[in-house]
């Protein structure tokens, strides 16, 4: 994560997903947010739109 920001040139924000992810975030100071839930969410967004309601 790191490198990728070092790389761009300017900040990037991290944000950790999933059900282990403030394990995760509590160990690595890089993650700014924690968000268990956005790969649901995302996925939710594709199906409304695909099922056109």
């Amino acid at each position: 994560m790191r490198r990728i920001g070092e790389e761009i040139g300017e900040p990037v924000g991290v944000v950790a997903t999933g059900g282990l992810a403030s394990v995760f975030a509590e160990e690595i100071p890089l993650i700014d947010r924690v968000d268990p839930d956005l790969t649901l969410w995302g996925l939710r967004l594709v199906y409304k739109r695909n099922s056109n309601k």
